[in-house]
C-alpha cells in the first residue's frame, strides 16, 4: 500500500485588506499572505501530497477580485502540473456563502467546476462526500455547511450536539 500525503489548511483569507495599517504595511502584508499561499503549494509538490484540503474562508470575501482567483489558479495549476494525480477539495467558509433573495445560501466557489482535480464540497442544502482511490485505498471526504450543525438545525436532524 502506497503513502497517501493529506495536507489540511483552512482560513487562509486570500485578498483580504488591511485598512487599519499603513499604506507599506498593508502591501506587505498582503504580499505575505500570498507568499504562504505559494509556499503551501511547494510544500505539497515537494513531499509529494495526494491531497489538499482547504476547509473554509479561502478567499477573503464571497467576491475576490479576479487578480486574486487568478493568483489561486495558477498555484492550483502548478499543483496539476507537477502532480496530475493530486486532488483539491475546498469547502466554502462563512465568506463564500451567500444569501440569494429567495433566503437560500448559495457557494461562490463555483469557477473552480472547470477543473478535474479541484472538487468544491459543503456548500448544499445537505451533507456532500467525495471519494478518491489512491492506488488501492478508498478516501472518502465529507462535509457540510456550518448552519447545518446550529442547535436547531442539529435537533430538526436529530444529531446530538
Amino acid at each position: 500500500m502506497a503513502d497517501i500525503r493529506i495536507v489540511h489548511t483552512s482560513n487562509l483569507h486570500l485578498g483580504r485588506r488591511f485598512p487599519d495599517f499603513d499604506r507599506d504595511t498593508e502591501e506587505l502584508r498582503i504580499q505575505d499572505t500570498v507568499n504562504v499561499f505559494h509556499d503551501l503549494a511547494g510544500y505539497v509538490i515537494k513531499n509529494e501530497v495526494s491531497l489538499l484540503l482547504i476547509a473554509g474562508d479561502l478567499f477573503d470575501k464571497a467576491n475576490p477580485k479576479r487578480e486574486t482567483i487568478s493568483k489561486v489558479l495558477s498555484v492550483f495549476g502548478e499543483i496539476h502540473r507537477n502532480l496530475p494525480d493530486t486532488r483539491i477539495i475546498i469547502t466554502p467558509g462563512r465568506e463564500e456563502l451567500v444569501m440569494k433573495n429567495d433566503g437560500e445560501l448559495e457557494c461562490t466557489l463555483n469557477f473552480f467546476e472547470h477543473l478535474s482535480y479541484v472538487k468544491v464540497i459543503g456548500g448544499a442544502k445537505r451533507p456532500e462526500s467525495v471519494r478518491y482511490e489512491f492506488g488501492d485505498t478508498p478516501i472518502v471526504i465529507s462535509s457540510c455547511r456550518a448552519d447545518l450543525l446550529s442547535e436547531k438545525s442539529a435537533a430538526l436532524r436529530k444529531i446530538p450536539h
